[in-house]
């Protein structure tokens, strides 16, 4: 499929995050890998509403355009290099599931949906560190998804809607929990 295809899917993806109120100017992050060495990433401080609300960068070579990106682009470039098979990244916001990630060391979705596609997601604390930062790198291979204590959570997958997918169901299965007794 040709480049214009999934640059429009990550438009439509990063809308629907941002009509959600998961990715916004204060918050998140999204990138698609467009090429062996190129991905795209919102800009930093930019509306998701905005035309170009994107910027092409090279993942290997910090470049001007590393400023103009999103604060998140040195750990998207860094997941792409390690993680060979990520062809999309969300770094995003979903309050259920930062509020569950507050109180708990582990994410175990307990409804049918959740439970076809996660088990045992692990809770790290922040990734600002290389100690954390080796912490969220080796659970994103093994899980493609690590949520960050109080802050965010990450997601991998070799196809955007995917992603958006276990974003949305990971989402129901945190007010599912939060409604529990446990």
């Amino acid at each position: 499929m040709p480049v214009d295809f999934y640059i429009n899917e990550f438009i439509l993806a990063a809308r629907v995050l941002q009509e959600k109120n998961m990715l916004n100017i204060g918050f998140g992050s999204i990138s698609l890998k467009t090429g062996t060495d190129t991905m795209i990433i919102n800009k930093k401080d930019t509306c998701i509403k905005e035309e170009n609300f994107y910027i092409q960068v090279n993942i290997n070579n910090k470049t001007l355009a590393y400023k103009e990106s999103n604060e998140d682009v040195d750990i998207h470039s860094k997941i792409y290099k390690e993680i060979s098979y990520a062809k999309t990244i969300l770094n995003i916001f979903l309050p259920d599931i930062v509020a569950y990630s507050i109180m708990h060391q582990k994410f175990n979705p307990m409804d049918a949906h959740g439970r076809k596609y996660f088990n045992n997601i692990k809770i790290i604390e922040d990734y600002n560190n290389e100690k954390n930062l080796n912490k969220l790198l080796e659970t994103l291979k093994k899980d493609e998804i690590t949520i960050i204590k109080a802050q965010s959570i990450f997601i991998i997958s070799r196809d955007i809607k995917e992603a958006l997918k276990k974003a949305f169901i990971l989402n129901n299965s945190a007010k599912i929990l939060l409604k529990i007794p446990h």
